[in-house]
């Protein structure tokens, strides 16, 4: 029997997390599954643990692999998955019980190439819940094309119509992949393998509905990459976004890359404050400086229309547009004093 939707699950350093990942999983209503726990060479007990797991469940395939990082760990997934549909989980991450009925369900109902839903953030107790903008409404291959494909990229030019680029929160076809030779590039060369998928992906997506619902659990983790130090981050955001718009030729597509790309500048912004702040070396209050002044930022800023952008945004954007590179900083400061930075 084909599965019904082949879930990959890439296995590094989890072994806290990893019986809830499972779980979840194997406890799914929909029966028709298969599992894929790709062990990326593991240095905690998770090798060992795969194992079991797939001792007690014959839905279960494990690949041991040498370490090469989280795209290509999905990749040795999808060299191997057989199901109608495939999806990917993160290991510290879970989800509701009824996640791929409910997915599989729509997407057969209409033979759609993707289902999606929203996505649950856990910070410690506290669950925030957030629905896709678009739930509830079927896209033909015009609307993918114009509406939803745009919205995963990243927001407008108004901070607006933006979804969420992860991967993780729907199922795709797994035919889409399989007939166009689409795999991941790795995390290490460029930071963000979700986007670059995204794009390969979507290209060749003809239909699509969302769903109303946000069973996909992201779990906050201080170690993960989005949060943690990296003394070359800017030098990736710069790459990745030169990258991105080399794969389109879309003015509305390069426009949301370059909303992304200015978000994770104000990001990388936050982590170097937060970084001088820890280390009061003088060098690391210059990167904030050397980013502020960067002159593909300010090529960006030139030619995007961040006056339309919510008031706080739009501050941002003008002190850096200006250089104002103190002033940046202060108002960084002021927003993680607050613990509200946005």
């Amino acid at each position: 029997m084909i599965p019904k939707v082949s879930i990959i699950v890439p296995v590094y350093n989890v072994e806290k997390y990893l019986d809830r990942c499972i779980n979840s999983l194997v406890n799914q209503t929909l029966k028709e599954i298969e599992i894929i726990l790709v062990d990326d060479e593991s240095p905690d007990n998770c090798p060992e643990m795969c194992n079991n797991y797939a001792k007690k469940d014959s839905r279960i395939k494990v690949i041991h692999k040498k370490n090469g990082g989280l795209g290509f760990a999905r990749n040795s997934g999808l060299d191997i998955a057989t199901g109608e549909y495939f999806a990917f989980v993160d290991s510290d991450d879970y989800v509701d019980l009824d996640f791929y009925e409910k997915l599989y369900t729509a997407a057969k109902k209409g033979n759609y190439d993707l289902a999606q839903g929203g996505i649950s953030k856990k910070h410690g107790d506290r669950i925030e819940r957030n629905h896709h903008p678009y739930a509830g409404q079927v896209f033909d291959e015009s609307g993918v094309k114009n509406i939803l494909f745009p919205s995963v990229l990243g927001p407008d030019t108004y901070d607006q119509n933006n979804s969420d680029m992860s991967t993780c929160i729907g199922i795709y076809k797994l035919s889409l992949v399989k007939d166009n030779n689409i795999r991941f590039v790795s995390e290490r060369e460029y930071i963000s393998e979700d986007a670059i998928f995204d794009i390969e992906i979507f290209k060749h997506i003809k239909s699509a509905v969302i769903l109303d619902t946000a069973g996909y659990y992201y779990c906050y983790n201080e170690a993960s990459l989005t949060h943690k130090y990296i003394p070359n981050r800017f030098a990736q955001i710069k790459k990745l976004c030169d990258y991105e718009l080399s794969l389109v030729n879309n003015d509305i597509l390069k426009e949301r890359i370059i909303s992304t790309f200015l978000i994770n500048v104000i990001a990388t912004l936050k982590l170097e404050a937060m970084n001088y702040k820890k280390t009061g070396n003088k060098n690391d209050k210059l990167k904030i400086k050397q980013i502020v002044n960067d002159k593909y930022v300010k090529s960006i800023l030139k030619n995007y229309a961040y006056k339309n952008q919510p008031l706080k945004k739009r501050i941002l954007y003008t002190l850096i547009d200006k250089g104002l590179w103190r002033s940046v900083l202060f108002i960084t400061n002021l927003k993680l004093k607050s613990g509200n930075f946005s």
